[in-house]
């Protein structure tokens, strides 16, 4: 089977006959059966020679590193991971309003106050907390709803 992979997030869309002629333009996707208008040249890849899992549907599974893994799982793990990386600039930016406090420490030695050694640590036990709940969350829905708030 040849597969048709939605690059973005790796879903897996169509799967054809091996023989199936399917043409690529810029605007849409030409099987002999039926034109796909949502997809396109830009956004899609085609893997040839594939053997697919036998309760395959659209959109079922994703294809990453040469193996078919359920849809949402993958997916779901991947807005986990994206979403930690927005908790952790989001802490970074937090951090950086009183990176100078460290900065002048190092370069005259003047001591930085307790009250700004707490705020950043709690900034680092929030970051902590907050990465936690996101790991804790069993849905992508769940994951996407979530705000980073400081």
């Amino acid at each position: 089977m040849k597969i048709l992979i939605e690059k973005i997030s790796s879903v897996v869309k169509y799967a054809f006959e091996p023989d199936c002629v399917i043409t690529t333009t810029e605007n849409e996707i030409i099987t002999p059966e039926f034109v796909i208008t949502d997809l396109n040249s830009t956004n899609v890849e085609f893997i040839e020679d594939v053997l697919i899992p036998e309760d395959w549907e659209g959109s079922k599974y994703c294809y990453v590193d040469g193996e078919f893994v359920l849809a949402t799982v993958y997916l779901l793990a991947t807005e986990k991971e994206n979403m930690i990386k927005r908790i952790k600039q989001s802490a970074n930016t937090e951090l950086l309003k009183t990176d100078w406090y460290l900065l002048r420490h190092l370069e005259t030695g003047k001591e930085v106050t307790d009250k700004v050694l707490a705020e950043r640590q709690a900034i680092r036990a929030k970051s902590n907390e907050l990465e936690a709940e996101v790991m804790s969350f069993g849905s992508l829905e769940e994951v996407l709803m979530f705000e980073v708030i400081y």
